[in-house]
């Protein structure tokens, strides 16, 4: 689920295990205002930080739904996609969508503004398991855009990946853990990225200096978290659950 990002809407999936095909639409204080039909087994949702759109993922449809935040109507799809959409990303400007796909070990970007794929990447130098339905789960984008980090299921690493250029470069493997990272997510600044471990596992989450690229701690188990910034007990910023490029 996501919230927009002036917290009056929240995008809400029925479940990646549920034949449903809608997601709900609520309000800050939890009352549905819409069932927004989709495909069955929805999955993820993510708010653009700008706030017009929210974005919709399936796991049984290779595109993405564009909803407009303010009708709460589907305004058009990025896609098709290779295969079913898994975790995705944008950049900043809202221009580019980078996906986890199954059966693909690596990722795919897509035009956002004509909803067409430009680019799969595989991820160079690594076996992986093909019987993986989802060889990458979870990719993220450092704040500054500049570079993107995508999941591995079978070996012990994310694989960084230059988002300057186009299409993506692969420049480094960060040794973490364990196999079978889920989700990537980093600090408001950048400084940190934070890996999860297997889901549904109760393995620590790998803290990685982003610069470094060398682990600077680990906390407990958790598969999303959130960045809160308070002063003065006033709430002052607000980060993601998805690595998103600001």
């Amino acid at each position: 689920l996501d919230c927009t990002p002036d917290g009056r809407k929240i995008y809400l999936p029925t479940g990646e295990n549920k034949t449903t095909n809608f997601n709900y639409v609520l309000d800050a204080d939890g009352n549905i205002l819409k069932k927004l039909v989709v495909s069955p087994r929805t999955h993820d949702n993510l708010c653009g930080l700008k706030g017009d759109y929210a974005y919709l993922e399936t796991e049984t449809s290779s595109y993405v739904s564009a909803v407009d935040t303010t009708t709460d109507q589907i305004a058009g799809t990025v896609g098709p996609f290779g295969d079913h959409v898994r975790p995705f990303t944008v950049n900043a400007g809202e221009t580019l969508l980078f996906a986890c796909i199954e059966h693909l070990f690596g990722f795919e970007v897509a035009d956002m503004r004509t909803g067409r794929v430009l680019y799969r990447i595989p991820i160079r130098g690594f076996s992986y398991n093909p019987s993986r339905l989802a060889p990458s789960h979870g990719i993220g984008l450092t704040p500054n855009g500049q570079e993107l980090w995508v999941c591995d299921a079978t070996n012990p690493y994310v694989h960084v990946f230059d988002s300057s250029v186009m299409p993506p470069r692969q420049k480094k493997a960060v040794r973490v853990s364990y196999p079978d990272t889920h989700w990537i997510t980093f600090d408001i600044a950048g400084r940190f990225a934070y890996i999860s471990g297997p889901h549904g596992t109760s393995q620590p989450m790998d803290v990685i200096d982003t610069a470094t690229k060398l682990k600077a701690a680990t906390i407990q188990a958790s598969r999303n978290i959130v960045e809160v910034d308070f002063l003065n007990g006033t709430v002052t910023a607000v980060g993601s659950q998805w690595g998103v490029g600001r």
